[in-house]
């Protein structure tokens, strides 16, 4: 945080030249994913401890709506239409770790799908289990890329995921099991993927 913040001040002086400037934000870049790096792991290793949730009743279609709020800029910059559909739903979980779960959904969406793409977000409710899909019209993944995007710092070569941390789904799957839910996905290279996750309601 300290290299951050020092690089950060260094890139609003007046007096550095624009290769020192391009420096400068590859150091602030860095120092934002050794920061996500530092914090994933730490989560990880927490829930694989026997880290005990806090669980309370809240409406997830509300958290829903707060994590696409977060995503505008993302969606202008690279000018992807976004479609959200949802039923008013309250489950009973952890509220933090979710919010986990679905920032990571979107976030991959946003990367993975090419300019002028689309994004859709749905919430239903059927019998007593929340259903949320996240789908995209991105590049999709390989049937290597599916048995083992689960896995810790696994990256799939060639693909922005490549340039990431490779934690953001194990995350993802570590929380949607210990929230006693499923997550499946379906994708074909150049057309895009669904992530499907289900939840129990209580």
């Amino acid at each position: 945080f300290s290299i951050r913040g020092y690089a950060e001040l260094l890139l609003e002086a007046d007096n550095i030249t624009e290769e020192q400037k391009d420096f400068l934000s590859i150091i602030v870049d860095e120092s934002k994913n050794l920061a996500s790096l530092a914090e994933r792991t730490m989560l990880l290793s927490k829930l694989d401890s026997g880290y005990r949730i806090e669980k309370k009743e809240f409406h997830l279609d509300e958290q829903l709506e707060r994590c696409v709020l977060l995503l505008d800029s993302q969606l202008t910059e690279k000018n992807l239409s976004f479609e959200f559909n949802s039923q008013p739903v309250k489950i009973y979980g952890s509220e933090e770790l979710l919010k986990e779960v679905w920032t990571n959904l979107l976030d991959n969406a946003v990367k993975y799908t090419p300019y002028s793409g689309k994004i859709t977000l749905s919430l239903k409710k059927k019998n007593d289990s929340a259903i949320v899909t996240v789908s995209d019209t991105g590049i999709g993944m390989s049937q290597e890329t599916l048995s083992r995007m689960y896995d810790s710092f696994y990256q799939a070569n060639g693909t922005p995921a490549s340039k990431g941390l490779g934690l953001g789904l194990a995350l993802v799957k570590k929380i949607i099991t210990l929230s006693n839910g499923t997550i499946t996905c379906a994708s074909t290279p150049g057309k895009g993927s669904l992530f499907t996750v289900t939840l129990p309601l209580k």
